[in-house]
């Protein structure tokens, strides 16, 4: 008899078999007069052999451990490689004649994806207003590509993102931040404002600004005079070095045939005279009548009645019949008039620098983008189209560029500024003056400005 030890690895024990030595077979005859079973040669390994084959040098087992462990890391990139493979970002210029649909149906994008985005920018109404130059980005994950997440940018400040949750969309405007820089103009009339204005460098859009502001007090057609002056100072918004063509007017002194007008921001985001008196009419304190009742408020986490998801509601909703008359709550240009597959027939006027005011689910708009409306102007009719639960007039006041809300927002009343209000306003009006008086014309950066999201 010998005893074999085998080294179990699991308990780390060595297990003891007895065994019968023969020459090298062991023949086995069961019980019996009959031989069924053949031959069974069993070779017999000693022990030294079998420690030898388990207790491998340590350098062969690092070796081996190494090499276990490169091949997770190879299995693990070929995992990273396939599924950056499987992600796709589409870059696509709008150009002219372009629609959302369209651009989805040349992408080869699914129309239900295309819907559930609109459904998102309800509380934007950008996307049918989609303009030629306008960036858009797409990104597609997965074995089944879905959208994941969508970029348009709307100007050199703002890039408005849609992220896939679920089987819905959320919406949500990223903003650069922004310097200011100072800019102080000077300039002589010698024909027309426009074209005066234009010569020392001022845009467009400034030139209506300024012309809003004092069209109560001059006739610029034909008031003016040639050897006529003005002094204006402006904030421009910049992204990094670049200008992004906004600005913001601060201060405006003209002076016509002698007399001395002028105009300047307040904390408050309206412009006055010198005495304190508001150059801005006053703010309505409803588009329709006051019979009408509100069926919903202005609430940031507003549980949607057809979505049925969290979604904010930045407006007020005016119960009216079809038809009821909407009017511009104040002096304004209309910037924008659209048909949206959720907000409906809409429009947008811009008051001045800082306010701007939005109506969805028309049934009719009665002016034109680009056209000058007044204080209590019919601007269009209440509807019920777009994505709607009734017959109703979404209204939303914009403070600026943020939704706020309408019925509790102190709007300006365009009222002289009492004696407290002056003493702050005046020592305000003495640091303009001071910059436009001054012979220093350098730009320097004011103040930094801006929600810091990636764009």
């Amino acid at each position: 008899m010998a005893s074999i030890k085998y080294f179990c690895l699991k308990h780390r024990k060595p297990i003891v078999l007895t065994a019968l030595l023969a020459s090298t077979t062991a023949i086995l005859w069961p019980s019996g007069d009959s031989n069924p079973y053949s031959e069974v040669e069993l070779p017999l390994t000693t022990q030294a052999a079998i420690e030898e084959s388990v207790a491998e040098p340590v350098e062969v087992v690092q070796d081996k451990q190494i090499e276990q462990i490169e091949q997770i890391e190879q299995i693990e990139q070929i995992e990273q490689i396939e599924q950056i493979e499987q992600i796709e970002q589409i870059d696509y210029t709008i150009e002219a004649n372009d629609t959302l649909g369209s651009i989805f149906a040349k992408l080869q994008l699914p129309q239900a994806t295309m819907y559930k985005l609109l459904d998102a920018d309800v509380d934007f109404v950008q996307l049918d207003n989609l303009k030629p130059g306008q960036q858009l980005l797409f990104v597609r994950e997965g074995e089944n590509q879905l959208v994941t997440r969508m970029q348009v940018v709307i100007d050199s400040i703002h890039t408005l993102e849609f992220n896939r949750d679920g089987d819905e969309y959320t919406g949500k405007m990223l903003s650069h931040v922004t310097n200011l820089v100072e800019r102080k103009v000077d300039g002589v009339i010698n024909n027309s404002l426009y074209q005066s204005a234009s010569r020392a460098g001022l845009s467009p859009a400034e030139i209506e600004t300024i012309s809003r502001l004092f069209e109560d007090k001059i006739n610029f057609a034909r008031d003016l005079r040639a050897g006529d002056t003005f002094q204006m100072l402006f904030d421009d918004i910049y992204v990094g070095d670049t200008h992004t063509g906004r600005s913001t007017l601060k201060a405006v002194v003209f002076v016509n045939r002698g007399k001395q007008l002028a105009a300047f921001l307040n904390d408050d985001g309206q412009y006055y005279d010198e005495s304190g008196q508001s150059l801005n009419r006053a703010f309505l304190s409803r588009p329709i009548p006051n019979k009408f009742r509100i069926s919903s408020k202005f609430n940031p986490r507003r549980h949607h009645p057809i979505t049925k998801r969290i979604s904010p509601h930045n407006g007020t909703d005016f119960a009216t019949p079809i038809g009821t008359r909407a009017r511009a709550i104040s002096d304004g240009v209309v910037t924008r008039i659209g048909n949206h597959h959720a907000a409906g027939i809409h429009m947008t006027i811009q008051h001045n620098e800082t306010y701007s005011t939005r109506y969805l689910h028309l049934s009719k708009v009665l002016v034109k983008k680009g056209q000058k409306v007044g204080i209590g102007d019919v601007v269009a009719l209440t509807g019920n189209t777009g994505r709607s639960t009734g017959p109703h007039l979404h209204f939303e006041l914009h403070v600026n560029n943020k939704p706020v809300n309408f019925m509790t927002y102190s709007l300006p009343k365009g009222k002289q500024l009492d004696p407290s209000q002056m003493v702050a306003f005046q020592k305000l009006v003495n640091q303009y003056l001071a910059k436009l008086d001054s012979d220093d014309d350098s730009q320097l950066a004011a103040k930094s400005e801006g929600t810091p999201d990636r764009a």
